[in-house]
Formats: structure tokens, sequence, C-alpha cells
């Protein structure tokens, strides 16, 4: 199993959103978020792109060394 996305979690937190809010923003499932947080689920370019940018960072803050 993979490790959380400890860096996604904060990213979420420190914008005060939630990772619902953060779904709706992005067009994805909260399901699906909530596995990416917790480590279950490989984000694929595009879920990352949309969620950096909702987010206002890169996707390399995010996801580093996140290959699939």
């Amino acid at each position: 199993m993979r490790k959380p996305n400890v860096k996604l979690r904060n990213a979420i937190f420190e914008e005060g959103l939630t990772q619902k809010a953060v779904a709706a923003e992005c067009g994805i499932p909260e399901s699906v978020v909530s596995m990416i947080v917790n480590g279950k689920y490989v984000p694929d370019d595009h879920q990352k792109r949309r969620i950096a940018q909702t987010l206002g960072k890169y996707e390399s803050e995010l996801f580093k060394g996140d290959n699939r």
C-alpha cells in the first residue's frame, strides 16, 4: 500500500478547504480525492493538474515522486 499524501493533505488544510470542496472545484468525486490523500489511488495527470490549480500549487509540490 502507498503512503498517504501528506503534502496534499496539508495543502488542503492550509487553504482552509475540505476534501469535499476541493473535489467540487476540480470536478473529481470526493471519494477519489479521499483515496488520493490516503494513498489508495494514484491520480492521472489531468487530476493532478486540476487539484494543483485548485490549491494554487505546482503539481510537483503535491505529487513529487508519485510515479505510476
